[in-house]
């Protein structure tokens, strides 16, 4: 990134809590990719370390932070997918996550493009924990614009193993409308 900002909470600190309230990265070059397996470089081994198979006390890092409002500015994104080798690319003009806690909805906002195709989406997310914790199904609502198109599409995505559904699907983009359940 050229520029990385961050704004935390003062107060959350006197009780060992790291608040981040605004995290802004200004123009990031970001690569997500996949293995031939299908597990994604952003994911963490959850098998527990050998000193905590031992009995010690496993780490809790993750619950003394929590990260508030997300923006990227003029970034990429590239991801490959391992199993196919297709390539896809985000011109990232602005993007933002804004949640009141992890247990919040998110408001999202993306402008940019994808593939080169122009994409112009706002909308409201489930709660970050509920991602984060893999809770399906996962509301989606969003709003906007896709090459030059009105988009709007509610639904509910849930995962299981390679399988990706979206179920309750209503979708509007340009002359099209639809409803139903996609797998």
């Amino acid at each position: 990134a050229k520029r990385v900002e961050a704004q935390i909470a003062l107060l959350p600190l006197l009780s060992r809590r790291f608040e981040v309230t605004r995290f802004t990265l200004v123009e990031p070059t970001i690569t997500l990719e996949t293995d031939a397996a299908g597990r994604g470089n952003w994911e963490f081994s959850t098998s527990p370390a050998p000193s905590a198979q031992a009995g010690a006390q496993p780490a809790t890092a993750g619950a003394a932070i929590g990260v508030g409002n997300l923006e990227i500015q003029r970034g990429t994104l590239t991801y490959r997918n391992g199993a196919s080798g297709k390539v896809t690319v985000a011109a990232i003009d602005r993007f933002s996550l804004r949640a009141r806690d992890l247990a919040s909805p998110a408001a999202v906002d993306f402008r940019g493009t994808v593939d080169d195709v122009p994409v112009a989406l706002e909308g409201e997310l489930g709660p970050p924990s509920q991602w984060l914790a893999q809770q399906w199904p996962y509301p989606l609502a969003l709003k906007g614009e896709v090459d030059g198109q009105k988009l709007r599409m509610t639904t509910k995505l849930a995962k299981s193993g390679t399988t990706t559904t979206l179920d309750d699907l209503a979708l509007d983009y340009g002359p099209i409308a639809a409803k139903g359940r996609v797998q």
